[in-house]
């Protein structure tokens, strides 16, 4: 919708962003493309290098 301005992230959605981008930085490309095709149509691979 044109015009319309986003809200301010809360301090919880910021804190929120900061780990998760801290553990995608974690993760090298190989893990990101596991991540991103999962290990079936419901779940994710374990990744617990970033407490996944």
């Amino acid at each position: 919708m044109a015009g319309t301005v986003a809200p301010k992230p809360s301090a919880a959605d910021q804190a929120r962003e900061a780990v998760v981008e801290a553990a995608l930085a974690a993760l090298d490309l190989d893990a990101k493309a596991r991540l991103l095709s999962g290990q079936d149509m419901w779940t994710l691979p374990a990744l617990p290098e970033i407490g996944l």
